[in-house]
């Protein structure tokens, strides 16, 4: 059975926390080389604009993405890093073959999250 690599399930739990960010940046990783504009992927993914703008200035600051400028920005798929790249390939196979792990996977992180939170407050009994 086909285990979804280590590196990937890393990068989803540092870069991705929503299905439709997961979707956005896998369709901005197709259309490598070109560049997209926020609305052209809302129209895509049937995703309201003003959240795919925000996924996109997300990718943008973690170095996923570029932006050119302009009065219509105009975006494009950049890994800041041969290791990034590398793990949004293998993140997209993934998703080929195994979308529903991967979906689990993103929507278990909140929980985590809210118990390392609950973890932080918990009473320890002093030594005596």
């Amino acid at each position: 059975m086909f285990e979804i690599p280590e590196h990937v399930v890393a990068f989803l739990r540092e870069y991705i926390d929503s299905v439709d960010q997961l979707e956005i940046l896998l369709l901005l990783k197709s259309k490598s080389g070109s560049e997209c504009t926020a609305e052209d992927i809302s129209r895509a993914l049937s995703t309201p604009t003003e959240s795919v703008i925000s996924r996109l200035a997300y990718f943008q600051a973690v170095g996923l993405a570029d932006m050119k400028p302009g009065p219509v920005p105009q975006y494009q798929y950049r890994p800041k890093s041969d290791d990034l790249q590398q793990a949004v390939n293998d993140l997209g196979e993934a998703y080929g073959k195994y979308r529903v792990r991967l979906i689990n996977l993103i929507y278990s992180k909140p929980i985590d999250k809210i118990r390392t939170f609950a973890d932080a407050f918990k009473f320890r009994k002093e030594d005596s």
